[in-house]
């Protein structure tokens, strides 16, 4: 093989397990999402009428532009629910305490030992 064949291979690789991560990782945030549950929250009866929860949920995206990948929530609330709980309850949410950070931490972890291999 020569050393252009080689390299060619490698950087292959790296596209495959690069790819791979970013899906787990979009199936990770949309299944740990919350749903909206209007029963939990402080006020109930705030919810509008024929409210159905999984918006945030089904927000989910994800795009490759040259060899970056980006996912994103294009939810209008999204990035107030993505963040840790915060005591007043105006971030995060009590179904997802932790935020997004942990998960997105694990992957880079996963990406990182992955690539390493190569």
């Amino acid at each position: 093989m020569t050393p252009t064949e080689e390299l060619n291979l490698i950087l292959k690789k790296q596209e495959i397990v690069t790819a791979t991560i970013a899906t787990d990782l979009l199936g990770e945030l949309k299944n740990a999402t919350p749903v909206g549950s209007p029963q939990i929250w402080k006020n109930p009866d705030s919810a509008p009428s024929g409210y159905v929860g999984g918006n945030l949920r089904r927000n989910w995206t994800i795009n490759k532009t040259g060899n970056v990948w980006e996912i994103n929530n294009n939810a209008q609330y999204a990035e107030r629910r993505v963040q840790p709980l915060s005591p007043d309850n105006y971030y995060g949410s009590k179904q997802f305490p932790a935020g997004v950070q942990p998960i997105i931490d694990k992957a880079d972890r996963k990406l990182q030992s992955e690539l390493n291999k190569i």
